[in-house]
């Protein structure tokens, strides 16, 4: 959410561009739920991605280990 205060609603459209800029950084963790641009408050909603957020909380994948027979020598 940006409040815009005094001379600042004159330069509304570096805030608008500041919150579009915000949502591509964002990519594809949220999307896009609701957005207003109304006098002085310029907000955007964004909602995680179901998808993506359970890709990262997946424990990673481990390796399988080739299994390696020891032989011990006696001597």
């Amino acid at each position: 959410m940006v409040n815009l205060k005094g001379r600042e609603n004159e330069f509304r459209n570096n805030a608008i561009e500041l919150i579009r800029r915000f949502q591509n950084d964002i990519g594809e963790l949220a999307t896009e739920e609701s957005k207003t641009f109304r006098e002085r408050t310029i907000s955007i909603v964004l909602v995680p991605n179901k998808t993506v957020v359970q890709k990262a909380q997946e424990p990673p994948k481990k390796k399988e280990k080739s299994t390696v027979t020891e032989v011990s020598a006696g001597v």
